[in-house]
């Protein structure tokens, strides 16, 4: 798990913790499920359920949701759920 308590803060941690998840990684898929959006002028939030494949292991598959918010063109919140 990155960061304190699974809690990312700042772009450092951010970075770091993509670089040790790539370095594992030889194969990522999502089957969408279910897309959600409810978007205004400049504000924006959707829910993503998918199947989540890691390396071709479709026997571990895992169910996630995914709630982004955004304002403009900028995500200030993401929160990931993994069934």
């Amino acid at each position: 798990m990155c960061g304190r308590d699974g809690e990312l803060k700042g772009t450092d941690e951010l970075r770091a913790c993509g670089r040790g998840g790539v370095a594992q990684l030889q194969s990522f898929r999502s089957d969408i499920i279910d897309v959600i959006a409810q978007t205004e002028t400049k504000r924006g939030r959707a829910s993503v359920e998918y199947w989540r494949v890691v390396n071709g292991d479709e026997a571990s598959r895992k169910r996630v949701v995914e709630i982004l918010e955004w304002t403009d063109d900028r995500i200030f919140a993401c929160r990931v759920f993994h069934f």
